[in-house]
């Protein structure tokens, strides 16, 4: 028979790579693990463990299938905390909501706004956070919505596009050879100009966003200089060390020594994207969404 101990067990004996030391984490005797052990590999009609190795080793079929055993274990400590938190948050009145710093130039303010005046009864945490710690907060149960700019794909996660907005290019007064072009950049015209991207860590980000727009039309930048966050690069913008990509909403940054002229190509796009738990029909988390998506509708 299978089961998730049967799993654990398996999973622990590999990654101590010892019967003894693998007894000693899961608290049972040597004998009854290696009776584990052999249960699951009858079930199975292979031999997970190399016999008389040392140090012990898998074969091919014990390799593949403690693979899928970490991934099982994750699935279901992943469904067990999700279904924890749906469960408990009507009861609680406690939500937290995570954003990306770059999401705040947008219409999020007046949605945060918004649902605090609506929920009233609720208590509600905001927190700054990457799309992709979003995506492990939702998984962890430390969040329950999350904005973000990046669109990535996950079954436990539920992800939808709230706004789309233009890019534009912040540059250096000095480069009047950019300056002069009002009616747009192109992409083409950076390509010899040193790029500065941001954030550096973690990766994928809003960086990645920006080089993909050069690699979907056969472009990349000679130079690219990467900075921790959007106010270290528009400062060495101003320097003169580079130009630097930005959401058409961060043209409300205005600074004396920069212009924002927008990026021509139809691919210069960049998303709100709005993440919660796949499947989850609490109350809150719905009425949530439905304010933030129309709040994004009115600024159309």
């Amino acid at each position: 028979m299978l089961n998730l101990r049967k799993l654990k067990y398996f999973v622990t004996l590999v990654e101590k790579k010892s019967f003894t030391k693998a007894a000693e984490t899961l608290r049972i005797a040597q004998p009854a693990l290696s009776k584990h052990i052999k249960e699951l590999e009858d079930f199975l009609e292979v031999e997970l463990i190399v016999r008389n190795s040392r140090p012990m080793e898998l074969t091919d079929a014990g390799d593949f299938f403690y693979g899928k055993s970490k991934s099982l274990l994750a699935a279901a400590t992943e469904a067990v905390v999700m279904t924890k938190k749906i469960g408990g948050m009507d009861k609680d009145k406690v939500v937290t909501i995570a954003f990306v710093a770059s999401s705040l130039y947008t219409a999020l303010p007046t949605v945060f706004k918004t649902v605090k005046e609506e929920l009233q009864d609720v208590d509600i945490h905001l927190q700054e956070m990457t799309t992709m710690a979003q995506i492990a907060g939702l998984k962890a149960g430390t969040i329950d919505v999350g904005f973000g700019r990046l669109q990535l794909h996950d079954a436990s996660v539920s992800s939808e596009v709230l706004f789309e907005e233009g890019l534009y290019v912040a540059i250096p007064n000095h480069m009047t050879e950019l300056l002069d072009k009002e009616e747009g950049i192109r992409l083409v015209d950076l390509v010899e100009v040193p790029l500065i991207v941001f954030p550096e860590h973690p990766r994928p980000s809003f960086a990645d966003i920006v080089l993909r727009v050069f690699q979907s039309v056969g472009l990349k930048p000679q130079k690219v200089i990467q900075t921790r966050e959007l106010q270290l690069a528009l400062g060495l913008v101003a320097a003169g060390e580079g130009v630097c990509i930005v959401p058409a909403s961060f043209e409300k940054l205005q600074r004396s020594d920069i212009t924002y002229l927008p990026l021509t190509e139809a691919a210069a796009k960049v998303h709100v994207v709005m993440n919660t738990r796949a499947f989850d029909k609490s109350p809150i988390v719905q009425q949530i969404k439905d304010i933030a998506k129309s709040v994004y509708r009115a600024e159309e």
